[in-house]
């Protein structure tokens, strides 16, 4: 398992992208944020969050990733 975090820091209106090419087979992506995200796979649409929840709380989602080859977060 691999944490990715924004380095520096941020203010308000600030948007974050991950791009990640797959050269290993990966079986599932685990994401967990607090503020709005979509989850390219393939060019495709495949998620966007976050779940809703308590305040000072977010859930964990996770997603297959059966042949991906790459992976958008924005």
């Amino acid at each position: 398992m691999k944490f990715i975090w924004a380095k520096g820091q941020l203010n308000r209106n600030t948007l974050l992208s991950f791009y990640l090419k797959i050269n290993k087979k990966c079986s599932m992506l685990k994401l967990c944020a607090v503020d709005f995200y979509q989850v390219y796979v393939d060019g495709e649409l495949v998620s966007y969050g976050p779940s809703r929840t308590a305040s000072g709380y977010s859930c964990l989602r996770e997603l297959p990733l059966d042949s991906a080859k790459e992976i958008l977060i924005k």
